[in-house]
C-alpha cells in the first residue's frame, strides 16, 4: 500500500488466573509486554481465563477456559479492523492463553482475514471448529464470498500449551464421562498451521506432571520442519511461565523468548528495562568450565502434583516421544538442563531414563533408550539434540560463549 508505514502487531494471551493488572499471579508475558513497547509497534494483551471479578468466574470460568472464544473473536475481529498488507503479526502465548493463539492461527491458515462484522465471525469461527472448513470446497467458498485476505504470522511463540479446555477427563474426573455426557471437551483443530506462520516456536516444561496438563505439541510436515522449534526447560508449568521473585527459571525462558523476537527484522528492546531485569549480563561467566557458578540454575522446581492434583492423574513427559507419521515435532533440549544436571531433588535425574552424550565434534544429544510409544517396545536409541545458545539469550543470562 503506498505511503502505509507498516506496523507491528503483538497479540499476547496470558494463562488462566493470569493478568497483569493483577499483582498476585504476574507472569513472564507481563514483563514482554514492557520490553517490547516501541514505535510503529501495537500491542494487545489479554488476560487468562478465570481473571475477572468474583468467585463464580474464577473457579468457573477458569477451571473451564471460559471466555476463551471471545477473546479469540476480539483478536479476529481486531485484525478485521487494523490490519493492512505489510504489517508484521507476532502472536506469544502461555498456557490455556497458547490454546487461544492457536487457535486464531489456525483460522488465519484456514481462512484468513474475512471483511465481515462480529456476527458473521461468530459464525465463522464455529464453522471453523466445527471441522466443516476441512470439506472440500467450503472454505475456497467463504474466502471469495467474505474476501478474505491471506496473512503471514511473523512468529507463533507459545509457551507450554494446555490443548484442551472444559473438565479434565483424566485422573478422578474420569467420571464426568459418564455423569456429564453432555459437556463437549473442546480440543484443537489443527497442530498444525505452519502454512502461515514463518517461525513456529514452543518452549516445554520438562518436569510437570499432572496429567491434565499434558503438553500439546506442535506438528509440522517433514518439508516444513525448518519453521519450527521446541524446547524443553527446566521446571514445572508454573516455573516456566510464572514470573517469579527469584526469577532465575523464568528468566531462562523470557531470555529465549527475546532471543526468538531478536531474529525477527528491525525488532528491538527497551534496554534500560534489560539490563534491569537481567543483572548477571554485566558479569558473563563462561557456560561449561564455571558451571559450578551458575547458581540461578538451581532454583527450586516447583512441585506441581500436590493436593487435588494427584487426583486428577499423573503423567511423566518425554522429550522425544511425540511423534506422527509423517510429521516432525523438531525438539531440543536447553543447555540449561545439562548445566543443572538434577530434577527437584540434587539426586533426582534431570529428566528421567535420558543421558546426555558428548560427539567428538562437540555436539550434545540426550538419549533414551526405550522407545516405546504406545505401539510396542525397541531396543533403539531416541536422541535429542541440546539446543544451540543464542547470542541474545547467553548474554542476558550471564553466559560467554565459548
Amino acid at each position: 500500500m503506498p505511503g502505509h508505514v507498516s506496523t507491528k502487531r503483538f497479540y499476547i494471551f496470558d494463562g488462566t488466573w493470569c493478568d497483569r493488572s493483577s499483582p498476585g499471579k504476574p507472569t513472564i508475558l507481563s514483563s514482554i509486554v514492557d520490553i517490547i513497547q516501541g514505535k510503529g509497534r501495537e500491542i494487545r494483551y489479554f488476560p487468562g481465563p478465570g481473571t475477572r471479578k468474583g468467585l463464580a468466574e474464577k473457579y468457573i470460568g477458569g477451571g473451564l477456559g471460559r471466555g476463551i472464544k471471545t477473546q479469540i473473536i476480539e483478536a479476529i475481529d481486531h485484525l478485521v479492523t487494523n490490519y493492512s498488507p505489510g504489517d508484521e503479526i507476532v502472536f506469544i502465548c502461555f498456557s490455556r492463553g497458547a490454546y487461544t493463539g492457536r487457535s486464531v492461527v489456525g483460522f488465519l491458515d484456514r481462512l484468513g482475514i474475512p471483511e465481515c462484522n462480529k456476527d458473521v465471525l461468530h459464525m465463522l469461527y464455529d464453522t471453523y471448529t466445527s471441522g466443516q472448513l476441512r470439506q472440500r470446497g467450503v472454505a475456497d467458498h467463504l474466502r471469495v464470498k467474505y474476501k478474505c485476505r491471506q496473512v503471514h504470522v511473523q512468529a507463533l511463540i507459545c509457551v507450554d500449551t494446555v490443548g484442551s479446555l472444559d473438565i479434565p477427563y483424566s485422573g478422578i474426573y474420569g467420571v464426568f464421562k459418564i455423569i456429564f455426557p453432555f459437556i463437549k471437551k473442546q480440543d484443537f483443530m489443527e497442530t498444525n498451521v505452519s502454512s502461515v506462520v514463518q517461525r513456529m516456536r514452543h518452549a516445554l516444561a520438562l518436569h510437570e506432571y499432572r496429567g491434565s496438563f499434558e503438553p500439546t505439541m506442535m506438528h509440522v510436515p517433514e518439508n516444513r520442519g525448518h519453521v519450527l522449534q521446541q524446547v524443553w526447560f527446566l521446571g514445572s508449568h508454573a516455573d516456566i511461565g510464572r514470573d517469579r521473585e527469584t526469577g532465575s527459571l523464568g528468566d531462562i525462558i523470557l531470555a529465549w523468548i527475546l532471543q526468538q523476537l531478536q531474529d525477527i527484522p528491525g525488532m528491538t528492546f527497551k534496554e534500560e528495562l534489560l539490563r534491569v531485569r537481567f543483572p548477571r549480563s554485566s558479569n558473563p561467566i563462561c557456560a561449561i568450565s564455571d558451571a559450578d557458578r551458575h547458581d540461578w540454575v538451581h532454583d527450586p522446581i516447583k512441585r506441581s502434583k500436590t493436593g487435588i492434583w494427584h487426583l486428577l492423574g499423573t503423567k511423566t513427559r518425554q522429550p522425544g516421544k511425540y511423534a506422527k507419521s509423517g510429521m516432525v515435532t523438531n525438539e531440543w533440549i536447553h543447555p540449561t538442563v545439562r548445566i543443572r544436571n538434577y530434577g527437584m531433588g540434587t539426586h533426582d535425574p534431570v529428566i528421567k531414563g535420558y543421558s546426555h552424550v558428548t560427539e567428538p565434534n562437540g555436539r550434545v544429544f540426550w538419549e533414551s533408550g526405550n522407545m516405546h510409544n504406545g505401539g510396542g517396545s525397541s531396543n533403539e536409541v531416541l536422541r535429542v539434540p541440546e539446543a544451540p545458545w543464542g547470542d541474545l539469550e547467553a548474554y542476558l543470562l550471564g553466559i560467554e560463549l565459548e
